[in-house]
């Protein structure tokens, strides 16, 4: 037990980011939104200068979708050479003060999420468009050493740390 090779940090794989996912949030979308069905608008995302992801998006009447707007974003895209379509429903409940914000509801991966959510996303290798709790991903900050936590696992800080050895060093 505990012996060379018995951990599994030769396997370990970081989980997916929201921020390495191609993300589609209500904030993006919002003028099309506005204008209502047959507002338009397409997305371009670049890496190194050149374009790597191209996304249109189409606001659609729905049909039979409950208490959402009665809208529906449609996003095509291509994935590996392969031409997607997905739907998402688009909900705005009333505010007594801000007006009618948009929510738009996870069409989910193996069935309906229909989770309210400010963005879905489509992470590398994914070829539908969901939440982040149905792709699993996480925030890269969340992956990331807390650096607090390097003076001896307290969380203290390097003065306080030093001060912490020095008294231990007397016997206090």
């Amino acid at each position: 037990m505990g012996g060379s090779g018995s951990t599994r940090w030769g396997t370990h794989h970081k989980a997916a980011t929201v921020e390495g996912s191609y993300g589609l949030t209500v904030k993006t979308v919002e003028s099309a939104l506005r204008c209502g069905p047959g507002g338009h608008c397409d997305l371009r995302w670049k890496r190194g200068g050149r374009m790597v992801r191209e996304l249109s998006v189409q606001v659609e009447r729905a049909q039979g979708v409950g208490e959402t707007t009665g809208l529906v974003v449609c996003l095509l895209y291509t994935v590996a050479g392969v031409a997607h379509e997905s739907r998402v429903a688009v909900q705005s409940p009333p505010q007594p003060i801000r007006g009618r914000p948009f929510w738009l509801l996870c069409p989910g991966l193996a069935g309906a999420c229909g989770r309210r959510v400010s963005g879905v996303y489509l992470p590398p290798g994914a070829t539908v468009y969901a939440c982040r709790h149905c792709h699993r991903l996480t925030y890269a900050s969340r992956q990331e050493r807390d650096k607090s936590l390097d003076k001896g696992g307290f969380g203290l800080s390097g003065a306080t740390w030093r001060l912490f050895r020095k008294a231990a060093a007397h016997g206090r």
